[in-house]
């Protein structure tokens, strides 16, 4: 099996690919505010088990991917397409967070998440912008996320949702804070079911 450090590569020259063709697209029609932010960062999910809570019970990976923001006129329109990793077996936040970086390849499932969301500037002082924007997103794992359950393993590639993002953009710097849930209940026997809070950084081009 390929590591993810060799899909990390490939993802990252599809992603660059992908969004300067975005932003050279959308750049004559764009306001200034418009723009690129490559972002970075950690994620909490919980799979299946609706009564877990993200912060305490949830297991960390990273995130990597690209955001783009788009105005007309007043409302934005944030595309982005995000690498996540998910740790195959859960730890409490607090030490899954200490050695996120840490831990070999074999030890995480991955998947590109692909959110489309619509919003618009909070507030709005030029240097200084906090925003906030909602839609759907959809998943996809090449090598599928696989979840145990009463002694049955089963396996998701793909998946979708609905999410929310509120971020600070001071300058050039971003720091962003989105929230991510699978339609429908949580049931072992249904479709892939996760809820993910992730906290990034990044840099607006």
């Amino acid at each position: 099996m390929l590591s993810i450090n060799y899909w990390g590569r490939k993802a990252c020259i599809f992603i660059c690919s992908l969004f300067f063709f975005l932003f050279m697209s959308c750049s004559i029609k764009a306001q200034n505010e418009s723009g690129v932010i490559l972002k970075a960062g950690v994620h909490s999910t919980v799979f299946r088990k609706d009564n877990c809570e993200l912060i305490k019970n949830g297991s960390a990976g990273y995130t990597i991917g690209f955001d783009g923001l788009f105005y007309n006129g007043k409302i934005l329109i944030q595309p982005g397409i995000h690498l996540m990793t998910f740790p195959k077996q859960y730890t409490p936040v607090k030490e899954a967070f200490h050695d996120v970086f840490s831990r070999p390849d074999t030890s995480f499932h991955y998947g590109f998440k692909m959110p489309v969301r619509l919003g618009a500037n909070l507030i709005d002082l030029g240097v200084f912008r906090l925003k906030a924007a909602i839609g759907l997103y959809g998943f996809y794992s090449h090598d599928g996320i696989y979840l145990d359950s009463e002694g049955t393993q089963n396996v998701y590639y793909v998946s979708g949702g609905w999410t929310a993002n509120v971020g600070v953009i001071i300058k050039f710097l971003t720091i962003e804070l989105d929230y991510d849930r699978t339609f429908g209940k949580a049931d072992d026997s249904g479709p892939l079911y996760m809820r993910s809070l992730s906290l990034t950084a990044g840099l607006l081009f």
